[in-house]
């Protein structure tokens, strides 16, 4: 009988590099977007995950169709692949070829064929140090769409691109009105963009008379900072010239206003009426619809449980993705949010502060306006399999097959600990085989305690790096014991998910140091060095 010290080394059979960059396995939204080849290349696309699509596409077929705003959770743990999902769909919407030859896709794309002909402006945000939801979603939508290029918008326009009406623009006015006196109407209508407008009979002059600038100073469209949100907007002659204004204003003398706006988390309007002023203007450009994708906006939340008033303040708007008293926005706003377990989920209610809790009901409150995509852990299996666990040839897979076989023989006990006791990632002989050497408590265990206290540490990469720390002693036969994720759940400085999470790690460390390995050490001899 071949003894374990004569079975190869399981680096020998499947690629285990010799070591790994913080960046493996994880997908920045915004970079995403912008390469479709490379975030398709290493994409694993499961039947769950079709299907993922599919309530996506649906989504936002309802929408278009109901000229009505939707919006949608993605909701799975950390790792479960939502900033690449959204760039995934990203890459679809646009036809990217990279999306459309993939086999797995063929049956939805001819599901969607109404796609055809559809134009939508995609605009990804990350909302991690944001200082409002105003000051992310429409900052960042100024600068997303003063960056297209002319090919890429279906009614680009003939000068610079307009500016949407999404700043609280008082004190702006207020400059202008002081440089006005200043230089006289002369001078300050030369220094605006040149646009002209011709008269009954083809000549043509300025667009700004004096007439018309007494007209648009005396607009106040968006900018009332008491304005009820929820109210419909209703645009007066005097507010349109207003609007126009300040766009001129803002690539003209005020030009230098959008940096100091980027600084200022009070510089713009409220985001009822914010959204309803973008959709317009995507509607101008072109556009069928308007579809944000928001990453990491529950999770910016809640790192700031800690400051109630703010959470409390953000928390309030969400709702304004899908219903305004405003019904009548130009084209459909269709929002999708990146959204991580339930806190209880994670550490249960009895563990939750009442300041998280309070949080996490808020959003429960929208559940019934928001739709809910679930990035399902049982896709980690098939995932992993595909990018962890793969044999190098077919005769490492046939190896990899026995040895496996030969490990499903043990007493049903000891296999019934190893399948777990929980269904998350599908604990069944088939996901254990696609993860072997992982069993399936492992994977249980590995989804839970990653997703509950570090933002990083994805399952993927603490699982590659368990096989990295064992490269030169792992051989075939043997499994992972759950043991060896303390040591890689340890390492590098992220934060844990919760400030009573933090403490109670902070409390294991010390125990284990201090009294549970030098019990360990007496009583075994020789312990793995912590690294």
């Amino acid at each position: 009988m071949t003894t374990l010290n004569q079975q190869p080394l399981l680096r020998e059979l499947i690629d285990i590099p010799e070591g790994m960059s913080d960046s493996d396995f994880v997908l920045k939204l915004a970079e995403g977007v912008t390469d479709a080849e490379a975030t398709l290349r290493d994409y694993v696309i499961t039947d769950d995950l079709v299907d993922n699509f599919r309530q996506a596409l649906n989504l936002i077929k309802a929408a278009v169709t109901g000229q009505s705003s939707k919006a949608a959770y993605l909701h799975g743990s950390f790792g479960a692949g939502k900033s690449h999902f959204m760039a995934v769909l990203y890459a679809l919407l646009r036809g990217e070829e990279a999306a459309r030859r993939r086999d797995e896709f063929a049956e939805l794309l001819a599901e969607h064929d109404w796609l055809t002909g559809k134009r939508f402006l995609l605009v990804p945000f990350h909302m991690l140090d944001a200082k409002s939801l105003e000051h992310r979603v429409l900052g960042r939508y100024i600068d997303y769409v003063r960056g297209l290029k002319a090919e890429d918008i279906p009614k680009p326009p003939t000068g610079s691109m307009p500016i949407p009406a999404v700043h609280r623009t008082d004190s702006l006015l207020a400059q202008a009105r002081r440089l006005r006196d200043q230089i006289g109407d002369e001078a300050f209508i030369n220094g605006l963009p040149g646009d002209e407008e011709p008269d009954e009979w083809g000549d043509t002059s300025a667009f700004w008379t004096a007439e018309k600038l007494n007209t648009a100073f005396a607009g106040s469209y968006l900018d009332e900072s008491d304005a009820d949100e929820h109210q419909p907007v209703v645009l007066t002659e005097e507010d349109a010239l207003r609007r126009k204004l300040v766009n001129d204003l803002l690539q003209s003398w005020n030009e230098g206003f959008f940096s100091n706006a980027k600084e200022d988390a009070g510089a713009f309007v409220s985001l009822a009426p914010g959204l309803h002023e973008i959709s317009r203007h995507a509607k101008d450009l072109g556009y069928d619809g308007l579809i944000l994708f928001l990453d990491e906006l529950i999770l910016w939340l809640a790192n700031s449980v800690g400051n109630s008033q703010f959470v409390a303040r953000e928390v309030q708007k969400i709702t304004n993705f899908v219903e305004s008293g405003d019904a009548t926005r130009p084209i459909p706003v269709i929002s999708f949010i990146a959204r991580q377990r339930d806190l209880r989920e994670l550490v249960g209610a009895q563990e939750t502060s009442a300041v998280e809790l309070g949080f996490q009901d808020t959003l429960d409150l929208a559940k019934g306006r928001f739709e809910t995509i679930p990035l399902e852990d049982r896709n980690l299996p098939v995932i992993a399999q595909t990018r962890l666990l793969s044999p190098l040839n077919d005769d490492a897979a046939v190896q990899i097959a026995r040895a496996f076989d030969r490990t499903s023989q043990v007493r049903s006990e000891v296999w019934d600990t190893l399948l777990g006791s929980s269904s998350a990632t599908g604990a069944d002989i088939g996901a254990f085989r696609k993860t072997y050497p992982f069993s399936p408590a492992f994977m249980d265990t590995l989804v839970h305690i990653s997703s509950a206290l570090q933002r990083s540490r994805t399952a993927l990469k603490l699982m590659r790096r368990i096989l990295i720390r064992r490269r030169d002693d792992l051989r075939l036969g043997q499994l992972i014991p759950l043991g060896d994720l303390y040591n890689v759940i340890t390492e590098g400085g992220d934060e844990p998910f919760t400030q009573k999470l933090k403490v109670e790690f902070d409390a294991a460390q010390k125990l284990y140091n201090a009294k549970l390995r030098p019990h360990l050490l007496e009583q075994h001899g020789e312990v793995a060095p912590v690294q």
